[in-house]
């Protein structure tokens, strides 16, 4: 027997449609729903709802309807991240349903005053949610919490079957497992002299494979749940619950249903880039050519003009490559002007012939008295220094497979920045140094600077955060 909509949970609202619902309820639900999923930005819900004269449960459907929403408005970030709070928030609403259920034209004004905190405390909590659909990163295990002590709250003045908790939040791709194990726990879940509880997954019903008071298991094969290859995505259960009927004549024992959440993980884990900014060192190199340095001598004898001469700053003179180039070299005497009479040269003085420091010397020198001599000359050195060079480097994308064991991912020696951009599930992005331990929903990445690698774990057992 399918349970009838307003009972069902809130992502059935939104993936298997809207079921015949009382008209009032159904009619305010619809209302909101359309106003929600059609406006750009979602304003916070307003307490005008909670007014003393306002329906409990026209309250109770205004709260479906608005988690409603925000599932089919859920990324895939948001899918993963905020799990938890979506679990716990289903099962806050399912309580305050099945809690109330019996309750015939009972207003807000006439609940108590922990009642009360609790439908505001919902009420918040909601608004909370719908800020973090916008924004996941980070919320999931404070809203979780919020959600769960108002169940708590609730909890303590209900005498109904109540679901507290239930696993998993992940359904595991079928490369990791060909079953899945559904622990559900909570008070009043099955009595005697009636069926036993069973869990519907897509029109396929299963019986349990552990059953109390407060806990039931069911292990129902992977194949049910979709497969996708990229992309998560939510899909339901839903539980029915059989109690008596508690008329002294008998007659069909009452069902009350809970209906369950899950994020359904793809078969594609995701895929990894390492970006590195390396220092590589590199060579540079400039010619200095001096000015001409030059000596004369008229009448005999001779003439020397020296001069030192330093590299730029930061380089060094490769003495390999250093030389004295003559420019001009003449003489005279009387009417001869060859220039074989000037014994005057260019050359270096090899005593100051350093890296940091070159010096030459340009000489003019004739045999006799009536001769001169002139002599021009200047250096030609290679300066060099090394220097860090900045280069970008880039590998990827590669895989990362679940079942896959951790690979060693070789790091550059002198990096300035090592970057590792995981992208999980083609829907969520990280960006994380590769020399610092992250731990991630799905993914583990553990350095080894003693041997400058880094290992990316995938992780197959998680639990929603």
């Amino acid at each position: 027997m399918t349970p009838p909509a307003e009972v069902v949970s809130i992502n059935h609202f939104i993936l298997f449609g809207i079921s015949v619902m009382r008209c009032k309820s159904f009619i305010l639900s619809l209302f909101i729903f359309l106003a929600v999923v059609s406006s750009p930005a979602r304003a916070d819900l307003t307490p005008a709802i909670l007014a003393p004269s306002s329906d409990v449960k026209d309250i109770i459907s205004h709260f479906r309807a608005e988690m409603s929403a925000l599932i089919a408005q859920a990324g895939g970030e948001a899918r993963v991240t905020l799990m938890r709070a979506f679990q716990l928030s289903d099962q806050l609403i399912q309580s305050l349903t099945t809690a109330y259920a019996d309750s015939v034209n009972l207003t807000f004004g006439a609940l108590d005053k922990q009642q009360q905190k609790a439908f505001s405390d919902t009420l918040s909590a909601i608004n909370e949610m719908g800020k973090a659909v916008r924004d996941p990163v980070g919320k999931g295990l404070q809203l979780g919490n919020t959600f769960a002590a108002i169940t708590a709250d609730v909890f303590s003045w209900t005498k109904k079957p109540m679901v507290i908790a239930y696993s998993p939040s992940y359904v595991a791709p079928s490369s990791i497992s060909d079953t899945v194990r559904i622990a559900i726990s909570g008070v009043r879940l099955h009595a005697t002299g009636v069926a036993a509880p069973k869990l519907r997954i897509k029109n396929t019903d299963f019986a349990p494979s552990e059953l109390t008071d407060v806990s039931i298991g069911f292990v129902v094969p992977r194949t049910v749940f979709s497969e996708p290859t990229k992309g998560t995505g939510f899909e339901t259960g839903t539980l029915t619950i059989f109690r008596p009927s508690g008329s002294w004549i008998g007659g069909q024992p009452e069902q009350i249903y809970f209906s369950f959440l899950f994020t359904v993980l793809p078969n594609q884990l995701g895929s990894y880039t390492v970006n590195t900014i390396a220092i590589e060192k590199k060579k540079e190199e400039k010619l200095l050519k001096t000015e001409p340095l030059s000596a004369t001598k008229n009448g005999g004898g001779g003439d020397v003009t020296k001069e030192c001469y330093p590299p730029e700053s930061g380089y060094v003179f490769d003495l390999l490559r250093v030389k004295t180039i003559e420019d001009k070299h003449t003489a005279y005497k009387d009417d001869d002007t060859s220039p074989g009479t000037n014994f005057g040269k260019v050359q270096i003085d090899e005593g100051v012939k350093t890296e940091k420091k070159i010096c030459i010397s340009v000489s003019a020198t004739t045999g006799c008295t009536e001769c001169g001599a002139h002599t021009e000359g200047h250096l030609e050195a290679w300066m060099v220094r090394t220097v860090d060079e900045e280069k970008p480097l880039t590998d990827g994308p590669n895989l990362l497979k679940w079942e896959e064991d951790p690979q060693p991912i070789r790091l550059k020696d002198q990096a300035i920045s090592q970057i590792i951009t995981v992208r999980l599930f083609d829907e969520i992005t990280r960006r994380l140094p590769a020399t610092s331990r992250q731990s991630l929903q799905f993914l583990t990445i553990e350095p080894d600077p003693r041997n400058n690698v880094v290992f990316l774990a995938p992780q197959r057992e998680w639990n929603a955060r």
